[in-house]
């Protein structure tokens, strides 16, 4: 079996101060899943019990710090068969993408189907959210409102711009020292919260993390500057770094703009993606057994 996981932008972050309770930063942000996505060869040809994954990338764990192995400890009671998962990884590593938690989710979503659990995609949710904040939507994809930290997730009509370019200046942000900068008081106003009609209308919009993440990262202000000076009007973040990205007017457009900018930012990964409906997408294996 090859399973695609995609890769989501969030189009726009609002978020709340840190509860004393448990630490915890609620959310109001609008995702979209995109066409960049991870893959993942799945063999089920192995008696149960048995766990393998692999990586093409020589920087993402596949042990207990991995999520997709995570998962399988915790269920493997319930899987009545080996697996041999190799994991290629398009999707950057600590860019704001995601790609972590819809390998989860996408993991979790297989395993509901292979193994026959016949779980209710609110059950899905609910088991993939003590495994990251962001697993939770990428069960469904698509383009949603997600809230609280990230158990809500509520559809929205996708409008407006589908095609993006993404630049990612190969520099892997830590999310936790984001959020510390944000909680000295970078950036937070309460009353720029959007009503739901409000994100209808229009939801490309603010990152309340931008500031602190430029702020730790001056490479990223350098980046937009030159970006700017290209003539793209305005200059966006996912998450909380370290993937800027702007919307076009089509295809061919954000295309055409991957050219323009791949010699100018040499050190930078630059991609063009189109908006897409789902978080998961099953192919077939010719040959289940071998792992490639």
């Amino acid at each position: 079996m090859i399973l695609h996981t995609f890769a989501k932008l969030n189009l726009y972050l609002h978020v709340y101060p840190r509860r004393q309770e448990d630490g915890y930063h609620p959310i109001q942000s609008v995702f979209q899943t995109i066409s960049l996505r991870d893959t993942l060869h799945i063999s089920t040809d192995y008696p149960s019990g048995y766990f393998q994954l692999t990586c093409d990338h020589m920087n993402l764990p596949v042990d207990e710090r991995n999520g997709i192995t995570r998962i399988f400890h915790a269920y493997h009671s319930h899987i009545p068969f080996g697996l041999s998962i190799h994991l290629k990884k398009r999707i950057p590593i600590g860019g704001g993408l995601g790609g972590g938690s819809s390998n989860m989710a996408g993991f979790l979503v297989f395993l509901n189907q292979r193994a026959s659990w016949g779980y209710s995609v609110d059950r899905l949710r609910d088991m993939g959210k003590s495994f990251g904040a962001d697993v939770p939507f990428f069960i469904t994809g698509g383009t949603a409102l997600v809230e609280g930290i990230g158990e809500k997730v509520a559809p929205v009509p996708e409008k407006g711009n589908t095609d993006f370019v993404l630049i990612y200046p190969r520099l892997s942000i830590s999310t936790v020292e984001v959020y510390k900068a944000f909680d000295h008081g970078i950036g937070f106003r309460q009353d720029e919260r959007l009503s739901f009609n409000g994100i209808e209308e229009d939801y490309l919009g603010k990152n309340d993390l931008k500031g602190p993440a430029f702020q730790l990262y001056p490479e990223l202000v350098l980046f937009e500057k030159r970006l700017l000076n290209q003539g793209i009007s305005k200059v966006y973040m996912s998450g909380s770094g370290s993937t800027l990205f702007f919307p076009c007017e089509n295809a061919q457009t954000a295309q055409d703009w991957t050219k323009k900018l791949a010699p100018l930012f040499k050190n930078c990964d630059i991609i063009s993606v189109s908006s897409c409906s789902c978080s998961t997408l099953f192919e077939k294996r010719k040959s289940a057994r071998n792992i490639v």
